[in-house]
């Protein structure tokens, strides 16, 4: 009975964020939202290779996951409609996973509908957003190779997602694991290494662009800084969380700080927010300070502006 309750809870606010997800596509009118309508808007009227030709150079990506869902979406439905469905999906995802951690409808609202990475995601990175659908899919499969399967896909909707694995791949290093479990990990990194070798040329193209307008001060690594000392000192496994950690420190030497912070962000909601039973006071102030930042951004892309 509980179940059913949570899952027509679910369906309801799932309805209710669809068509303000959708007005507020509808008001975008700056930022990388416009490259992607316009790829999606021209999709209907080019074959498969064409279209791939021409997402490409209008995104400046080749993420094949990515360019497919939009290549199919296309044909049946308008962007804004596209674009708020995948967001709402995104919404109904997510919580399902405060749904898998037992977590309230208050910790859910407190932490989510105005947390400015979610809405960023939601409503300015395109791939990003179809990555994270699936990985979060991957999440809820019960099949162990359906998970693998989907996590591959999300590699292919966008490679920087390989930081998603993060903790995956610190396990690795560490062997921290059972021996059975270690040799699953091993062939699960090995799809996700053959994943990146496919998508290598997109992968250099967005390493030479990051690298090339790379600034760094000692502001850049605030972030991991301190969602990396909360994630740390929260850890059960300290050994794999300060790879982690290190994986993250190098890629903002590599890239600069602006997507990794936003990944272990989420990497530092997921294992201490929604793992914990009890998460420790201090995840709240990170929050709130997301949340204010998400409402000003919110508030900005309404207004026709991009948001940063």
């Amino acid at each position: 009975m509980r179940y059913r309750t949570t899952q027509i809870i679910n369906i309801v606010i799932t309805i209710i964020f669809f068509p303000i997800t959708s007005i507020i596509v509808s008001s975008q009118k700056e930022g990388d939202i416009v490259l992607y309508r316009q790829s999606f808007e021209q999709m209907p009227s080019l074959d498969i290779v064409n279209g791939y030709i021409f997402y490409q150079h209008t995104v400046g990506s080749g993420d094949p996951f990515s360019f497919l869902t939009q290549f199919l979406l296309s044909r049946v439905f308008s962007y804004q409609i596209y674009s708020a469905l995948t967001s709402a999906l995104l919404f109904y995802l997510t919580k399902k996973i405060f749904d898998l951690y037992k977590k309230t409808l208050w910790n859910f609202f407190l932490s989510l509908p105005l947390n400015f990475y979610f809405l960023v995601i939601a409503f300015s990175l395109e791939r990003l957003k179809i990555c994270l659908i699936f990985i979060l899919m991957a999440l809820l499969a019960n099949s162990t190779r359906i998970k693998h399967l989907l996590s591959v896909a999300s590699i292919l909707s966008h490679s920087q997602s390989v930081l998603f694995f993060a903790k995956n791949i610190a396990s690795a290093i560490t062997n921290s694991s059972g021996k059975r479990s270690y040799v699953s990990l091993l062939m699960f990194l090995s799809l996700i290494a053959a994943a990146l070798f496919y998508n290598h040329e997109a992968i250099l193209q967005k390493f030479e662009y990051y690298h090339s307008n790379l600034e760094l001060t000692p502001l850049s690594y605030a972030g991991i800084t301190i969602f990396g000392s909360v994630l740390l000192f929260n850890a059960s496994n300290k050994y794999v969380a300060i790879i982690e950690i290190l994986i993250y420190a190098v890629t903002v030497t590599v890239i600069g700080p602006d997507r990794v912070n936003l990944v272990i962000y989420i990497s530092m909601m997921w294992q201490v927010y929604l793992q914990k039973k009890h998460p420790p006071a201090i995840i709240y102030l990170p929050m709130l300070y997301f949340n204010i930042k998400g409402a000003i951004y919110l508030y900005a892309i309404i207004n026709g502006e991009s948001g940063f």
